[in-house]
């Protein structure tokens, strides 16, 4: 019989201001399946944004290695500092060490900050840390090497953060044995000593090259054995080779990011980038790069600074970063969002990001509801639908609306889960508050946790709470712990109780991403809302793109809502944003997201915070799905399809803009559309199509 029960112990990480809200279920329940294993001694990559300056190396005692030890870039003439950010590894015993107000971290525990967890990286990636005295490993500056002449007029360095990039293919190359790449750090390749990054493996365009000559014979290059000796594939080691395949994601970006425009210099494209390593990417249900991300930021930006002749001013520089998640505030206050407004405010006439608007408008994953005042303690029900088989954890969060810089004294709302079998209908339901400590478990027959409910409140910038649902996988493959805990398939009911919530007031959930990045095997299956009055099809069994279609009004007011889910992280003041549209028929793509982002701080929306910016080819027509690029191999072609094929090209655009040093700010990027001037309740059309 499953049973709903309040926890008699609080969560031991939420006394941690600033922390993680998922902090509590990944290093406690969910451990296991974050982590990958029970060892103690694996290192968590995370996120430390203070408020004010800290040295934490005087206080870390051991438990905490820094891999950062820099802010990410400044600009000339821009020395006011952010935020102070700091990235690093630590094992579990550094939080329980920081969750206790009279340990040695007594001081960070109480300080203004946000933490942010990220998924591991391989062991052997990183360098042997003694975490209980002061080895560390040597880190030299790379031998980048001057460029063969000077950079032509208009050069803008591209960079790009993906998985499955094939650095040694013709389309990266100036010449045979010549390479348009000057850096390239894999992140999961194991550490070398000594060695120039943090963690993985640097190659800088001279060892580039001199894989190309040494993998050459009578004008051939065995591409084969090059990745092999780089190893890039490297078939002794666990995990994806996603640059085996016929096809990569990161390949395919970059061809089309780096594509070089007509009439110019190849040398006017340099490319720095950044292969993400497999476990940051395999299980998209964390939701959590933001270290890997952050850190390759940091590295472009710091590369391309070596790559400026001396006396000259900074190479421009575009990234492009075609990734996305579903849940997280969308206000703007992501840590990756803020890491990246403040790369463009220092320096926005020569840095720009191009992000995707995701492809999860017709998901099924966002829901968007308010409470009607004249009926006390009001419920709204959201139906969740967990698939059969799926390997991977579920999560759901619940973001209440701003109501102060500081938490709430009483509850505004309170949620409640109903599992989908084992309770009778109407059972009496334990319900959470914003003021309750414990989290709200749901236990299966044998008294094992398969789900939980936790509130956090989130201080600033965000000072807004949020309800954190997680479920266990619902199904496990052998080997594995006797008796594993699974999560019951089905319908759950996600119920929420209004307190005192105003009626203008809307609450926004959202369904954590949970499937397959391309070329993986499939182990998460996404979990959705399946309210009854959603209406998927009309009468031809065309999927219906707007929720004010005369089909879905007829069914009444539904709670799950198809506009704004825009990419989680593409909700800051000023990266560019890329929608989708099919070429042939001129028409947005069905999947292509958008819509305004959540009003931060209390504030009011406007038409320059609408999501995406512009519109790019996702698909050549309905029939022929995907945008062609280039393949793994020298000379292939392959097709992507989706808003991350979109991103790429909004990059090359802002690359042609910064090369004639035009701006390339939100708004003068519009200059670049055709078919403008968009409906003003239209919030997937950006402002017109590149």
């Amino acid at each position: 019989m499953l049973e709903a029960s309040l926890g008699k112990r609080g969560r031991i990480y939420a006394t941690i201001s600033g922390m993680d809200p998922r902090a509590d279920w990944l290093l406690g329940p969910g451990r296991r399946d974050f982590l990958g294993s029970d060892d103690p001694a694996t290192l968590i990559p995370c996120i430390i944004v203070l408020d004010q300056q800290l040295d934490i190396n005087a206080t870390k005692q051991g438990l905490l290695q820094l891999t950062v030890r820099a802010p990410v870039g400044r600009a000339p003439g821009r020395e006011a500092e952010p935020r102070p950010v700091v990235m690093g590894f630590a094992p579990k015993a550094f939080f329980d060490e920081l969750a206790d107000p009279d340990g040695p971290f007594a001081r960070l525990n109480q300080m203004g900050k946000t933490i942010s967890l990220s998924s591991p990286i391989a062991r052997s990636a990183l360098p042997d840390w003694d975490f209980g005295g002061d080895r560390v490993p040597e880190v030299v500056p790379p031998d980048m090497g001057p460029p063969a002449c000077p950079w032509p007029p208009g050069t803008v360095v591209i960079g790009v953060i993906d998985e499955g990039i094939a650095f040694a293919n013709q389309r990266f190359r100036l010449a045979p044995e010549e390479s348009r790449i000057e850096a390239f750090w894999h992140q999961d390749h194991p550490i070398m000593n000594p060695t120039s990054v943090d963690f993985g493996r640097e190659l800088v365009r001279s060892e580039i090259e001199q894989l190309l000559k040494d993998h050459t014979k009578d004008d051939v290059l065995n591409e084969t054995t090059l990745y092999r000796a780089a190893g890039l594939v490297d078939f002794t080691r666990p995990g994806h080779k996603a640059a085996a395949w016929r096809a990569a994601h990161g390949t395919h970006v970059l061809d089309t990011a780096a594509a070089i425009p007509p009439g110019c210099d190849a040398r006017s494209r340099p490319i720095i980038a950044v292969e993400l390593s497999p476990e940051a990417v395999v299980d998209t249900s964390f939701g959590l790069l933001t270290l890997p991300v952050l850190a390759g930021i940091e590295y472009i930006l710091n590369r391309a600074a070596l790559l400026t002749e001396e006396g000259q001013d900074p190479l421009p520089v575009v990234i492009c970063l075609s990734y996305g998640m579903y849940a997280g505030p969308h206000d703007g206050s992501h840590a990756i969002e803020q890491a990246i407004d403040q790369l463009i405010q220092d320096d926005p006439t020569r840095r720009t990001v191009a992000l995707p608007s995701g492809n999860s408008h017709l998901g099924r994953g966002h829901a968007s509801f308010g409470f009607p005042a004249a009926q006390p303690l009001a419920e709204v029900a959201l139906p969740l639908r967990l698939l059969p088989d799926d390997l991977t954890q579920s999560s759901v969060e619940i973001w209440l609306p701003f109501g102060g810089l500081t938490a709430p004294i009483g509850d505004r709302v309170q949620v409640a889960l109903v599992a989908p079998r084992g309770l009778s209908v109407d059972p009496p339901v334990e319900w959470l508050g914003e003021n309750t400590t414990a989290p709200l478990k749901i236990k299966d027959e044998a008294g094992n946790l398969v789900a939980w409910a936790a509130y956090t409140f989130m201080g600033p910038p965000t000072s807004r709470g949020v309800f954190t649902i997680e479920f266990r996988p619902t199904m496990r493959l052998a080997p594995y712990p006797a008796d594993p805990p699974v999560a019951p398939a089905g319908t759950w009911s996600i119920r929420l109780r209004n307190i005192s919530l105003p009626e203008a007031a809307r609450v926004q959930a959202w369904v954590q991403r949970d499937d397959e990045p391309y070329g993986y095997p499939i182990r998460g299956r996404q979990a959705y809302f399946d309210h009854p009055r959603y209406v998927r099809f009309d009468a031809r069994g065309e999927a219906i793109e707007a929720d004010d279609h005369q089909l879905q009004k007829d069914a009444g007011d539904c709670p799950i809502k198809r506009r704004s889910h825009v990419n989680a992280i593409a909700t800051g003041d000023l990266p560019l944003v890329a929608g989708g549209f099919w070429r042939r028929e001129d028409r947005l793509a069905p999947t292509s997201a958008g819509g305004p982002v959540t009003p931060r701080a209390g504030g009011q929306l406007n038409a320059d915070e609408r999501k995406p910016d512009v519109l790019a080819r996702t698909d050549r027509s309905r029939a022929l799905a995907g945008i062609l690029a280039s393949g793994t191999a020298d000379g292939s072609r392959v097709a992507f399809s989706g808003t991350s094929v979109a991103a790429p090209q909004l990059a090359r655009k802002a690359a042609e803009r910064l090369g004639k040093a035009d701006s390339v700010s939100r708004a003068a990027i519009r200059d670049d559309v055709v078919g403008g001037n968009p409906a003003p309740d239209d919030e997937r059309e950006g402002w017109g199509k590149i």
